[in-house]
C-alpha cells in the first residue's frame, strides 16, 4: 500500500498522468476493505489467518518432536531430511496452486485438494498412535 502510494506521488510530482502504476501491493485488503466486505468473505480472512497462525506454530514444534524422534546418532540428519522436506513443500505448494488456478480450477476445488492431500498425513499419524499404543499394552 505505501509503495503505490508512494509511486502516486511521484507520479503527481513529475506532472506525468499519463502512466498508471499498477502493483498487486492495491489488490490487497486493507482494514477498510476488510470492514466493509461481506460477512463471509470477512469470516474467510479470519480463518484463513487463524490458519495461517495455526500452521506457523505446527512449523515451529516440528523443530522439537524431530529431535527428539531420532535416535542422537542420527538426529542431526533426521531434522535436516524433515527440515528441507518442509522446505520443498513449502515452494511447492503455491507453486502447484498457480498451475491449477491458471488450469482453470476454481477456489472451492483447489481447497478441497489441499484438504485431501493431508488425508494421507492424518492416517499416517492416527497409525502411528494405535501402533505405540498397542505395543505398549502388548506383554512381553
Amino acid at each position: 500500500m505505501l509503495l503505490a502510494h508512494a509511486l502516486r506521488w511521484m507520479q503527481a510530482a513529475a506532472g506525468s498522468q499519463s502512466v498508471q502504476w499498477s502493483t498487486p501491493v492495491d489488490r490487497l485488503p486493507v482494514a477498510d476493505d476488510i470492514a466493509d466486505a461481506p460477512a463471509p468473505q470477512t469470516l474467510a480472512l479470519a480463518i484463513g489467518f487463524a490458519i495461517g497462525m495455526l500452521l506457523n506454530g505446527t512449523m515451529a514444534s516440528l523443530y522439537t518432536l524431530v529431535s527428539q524422534s531420532y535416535p542422537v546418532v542420527a538426529r542431526t540428519s533426521g531434522v535436516g531430511l524433515v527440515l528441507g522436506v518442509e522446505c520443498v513443500g513449502a515452494m511447492l505448494s503455491p507453486t502447484v496452486a498457480g498451475w491449477l488456478l491458471d488450469a482453470s480450477w476454481a477456489s472451492a476445488q483447489l481447497f478441497l485438494f489441499y484438504a485431501a492431500s493431508l488425508l494421507p498425513a492424518i492416517i499416517a499419524v492416527v497409525a502411528r498412535h494405535y501402533r505405540q499404543e498397542a505395543a505398549a499394552t502388548t506383554p512381553l
